[in-house]
């Protein structure tokens, strides 16, 4: 269920912040209004009777490290959501930034495709949907670096740290490293330690274990929103706003906006659903090591052969409800 909470805060986030295309001199009022709707529909305080008819809507969900970074452009999150409006369902599927695949004639990792296109999300929206079968209607790319400078607005947060962390060569600027620890067990953070603890993967699981860091800290991040009061801090609210308005690429336009808040304001929690393409016992993927040039990389690939996408479209469209 964390990981429903994972893509549901961030969307929503991320669809609150287009209010602010809409209309620049009501600026101040709209981002009120987006906030209250936003978290008020991930508290499931919305009326869930109306249900909306029509086609379904796919949108891709790109996370990326962001400025400062070794790597600031690689889409280290790979989300894949479906609304369902006849059944008044959103489905979600998790892609792993792992997964090789092919483009302009040469294997790559398909986390690499935004960044070798100079951010343009043509070449992995393609992929993403040859991949799983699905047309998709919009995109949005989000800078994850933006929830170092939430957390810092808060002064922190409490996570529980899921598993003992020892990193020695963390990634610094520069091209820098530095040892990065961490207790297993409830942690107060401030933002550079949540920083990192979202980003490091050095461990028996790695991107499994990031999952779950990453996981605890939006459930933290989403229960220290939920505390606040946005009627009476509003600066804080506004602050919020304005660093996920800075940090976000996608092709809404205004008039997508009111479409997707028709479609999603009805949908209660009990009609997310959630599924990660994993290498797991009883996953569709398994772990391969390639060679690009000389380098030898860890890479996943379908069970059913390298760039066999069969199963994938199978799960995707039994996700989906088609």
């Amino acid at each position: 269920k964390r990981q429903v909470f994972t893509f549901v805060v961030v969307f929503f986030l991320l669809f609150v912040l287009q209010a602010k295309k809409i209309n620049e001199n009501q600026a101040q009022d709209i981002k009120l209004s987006a906030i209250k709707t936003g978290f008020s529909f991930l508290s499931n305080k919305l009326n869930t009777q109306n249900k909306n008819e029509g086609k379904n809507i796919t949108i891709l969900l790109l996370g990326i490290p962001g400025k400062g970074n070794p790597a600031p452009y690689l889409t280290d999150a790979i989300l894949l959501a479906n609304i369902n409006q006849e059944k008044n369902k959103l489905s979600l599927l998790s892609i792993p930034r792992d997964l090789l695949v092919k483009s302009q004639n040469k294997q790559m990792k398909i986390n690499a495709l935004f960044a070798i296109n100079k951010k343009d999300p043509t070449l992995i929206r393609k992929k993403v949907e040859e991949i799983t079968g699905k047309k998709i209607d919009y995109y949005i790319v989000f800078d994850m670096s933006a929830v170092k400078k939430i957390v810092k607005l808060f002064g922190g947060l409490n996570v529980y740290v899921p598993h003992d962390i020892y990193d020695p060569k963390f990634p610094t600027p520069n091209y820098g490293t530095e040892v990065f620890k961490l207790q297993k067990g409830w942690r107060y953070l401030d933002a550079e330690a949540v920083e990192k603890f979202i980003r490091t993967r050095n461990s028996k699981e790695g991107d499994i274990d990031r999952n779950k860091q990453q996981q605890a800290v939006i459930e933290a991040l989403r229960k220290k929103l939920f505390g606040a009061n946005f009627k009476i801090d509003l600066e804080t609210a506004i602050k919020i706003f304005d660093i996920i308005s800075n940090n976000i690429q996608t092709d809404l336009t205004e008039d997508d906006i009111v479409k997707l808040y028709s479609a999603v304001k009805s949908i209660g929690y009990e009609n997310v659903k959630s599924k990660t393409l994993s290498f797991e016992k009883d996953g569709i993927l398994k772990p391969k090591i390639v060679y690009f040039g000389n380098q030898k990389v860890y890479v996943l690939v379908p069970k059913a052969g390298d760039f066999n996408y069969s199963e994938i479209k199978l799960l995707t469209k039994k996700l989906f409800g088609e």
